[in-house]
């Protein structure tokens, strides 16, 4: 009969949400919008400014801003409704936006961009993902397997089945 270990359940407890959230923050990408195709409203988009602009933060105002990145909310053929996550000016940090709402007219936008799955980035997140994991199990394995329950301890180098590094 094969006796469960605990650490083996806290390990699969651990890892599937690690591994999840390992494979989704990995997925996305910011994909370009082709023509003058105006996206639907609803998913987040990165606005690459042609003249840069100022922006009013309430106690004071973001000058030379190249990119916004932020939530659409409505799109029309002249402008672009935004709640802004994020302001990036010239040759500076971004600023977080609090989710306010802009319009920036389409004449200002030189490049618009969705954030959208990426079919290279998630099967390279998924091969990582299952190397390290298959990783993990084997060296647990490994130390299981070569546990010696009457001592408490390790077996004797002696007695040691199998190796990692040298397997028989």
């Amino acid at each position: 009969m094969r006796r469960s270990y605990g650490c083996f359940a806290r390990i699969r407890r651990v890892s599937a949400p690690i591994a999840v959230a390992l494979l989704v923050s990995g997925c996305f990408q910011y994909v370009p919008v082709s023509g003058d195709v105006i996206p639907e409203p609803g998913v987040d988009v990165r606005a690459t400014l042609s003249p840069p602009l100022a922006f009013n933060l309430g106690t004071f105002t973001l000058n030379e801003v190249t990119t916004v990145e932020g939530h659409l909310v409505d799109s029309n053929p002249d402008s672009l409704g935004l709640w802004v996550k994020w302001f990036k000016p010239r040759g500076e940090d971004r600023y977080y936006g609090n989710n306010v709402g802009y319009y920036i007219p389409r004449a200002n936008v030189a490049k618009l961009e969705v954030w959208r799955p990426s079919p290279k980035r998630t099967i390279g997140m998924v091969a990582l993902t299952a190397g390290i994991l298959t990783g993990f199990y084997a060296v647990l394995q490994f130390a299981v397997q070569n546990e010696d329950p009457t001592r408490g301890g390790m077996k004797d180098p002696g007695t040691i089945s199998q190796s990692l590094v040298f397997p028989r």
